[in-house]
């Protein structure tokens, strides 16, 4: 069972969303919902998904850039909601070091 889901592609770049962010966006919506009703909740949602958003486009960018200029092709971008794991940015360098 993969932990991630596959949320589409962008420029050849496979974008993946982790169910950690899910059920984190799940969690903010019910408490939300319980201590404001809901008006609170949407308002929540929406504004931590457009915080998700604009992170995720300032977070595509470096990993894209520097495979770009290593020459290599960057196969994927998970979002995870606490950064990248290791192993992602030894894909996206390509060289198999850390960093």
């Amino acid at each position: 069972m993969s932990w991630s889901l596959n949320i589409g592609t962008i420029a050849g770049t496979a974008v993946r969303l982790h169910i950690t962010f899910v059920l984190f966006l799940g969690w903010i919506f019910v408490a939300s919902w319980i201590s404001g009703g809901p008006e609170a909740a949407w308002s929540g949602l929406v504004f931590l998904v457009l915080v998700g958003v604009l992170l995720f486009l300032l977070a595509s960018n470096n990993p894209r850039e520097a495979a770009l200029g290593a020459g290599v092709v960057a196969l994927g971008l998970p979002v995870y909601l606490l950064g990248f794991r290791k192993g992602n940015r030894q894909q996206a360098a390509g060289n198999g070091t850390d960093g």
